[in-house]
């Protein structure tokens, strides 16, 4: 998923069909993966990537592989979420 062309393909096949005629697919971007939050610690995910619309809006796509099961993963999940949102 490091590739842009894999991701593309990925997403391309996993996004919803209605949304995929308003994708700028060129504009597909990697972002930095890791910020840090309020206390200072470093939060990384997998994959972070940036998706333009033809409206000029933009959609950030996250893709993280979990190995094993984690029943607190939703809630990370969230906070990955939150972080990204704030920092950009």
């Amino acid at each position: 998923m490091e590739h842009l062309s894999i991701a593309k393909g990925f997403f391309k096949h996993h996004m919803p069909t209605p949304l995929k005629g308003y994708v700028n697919w060129e504009a597909l971007a990697r972002i930095d993966r890791s910020n840090t939050d309020a206390v200072l610690k470093k939060l990384h995910r997998d994959m972070i990537y940036k998706i333009t619309l033809e409206e000029g809006k933009n959609i950030i796509i996250a893709a993280e592989h979990q190995s094993k099961e984690d029943l607190m993963m939703p809630i990370r999940y969230l906070r990955y979420d939150a972080d990204i949102l704030e920092a950009v």
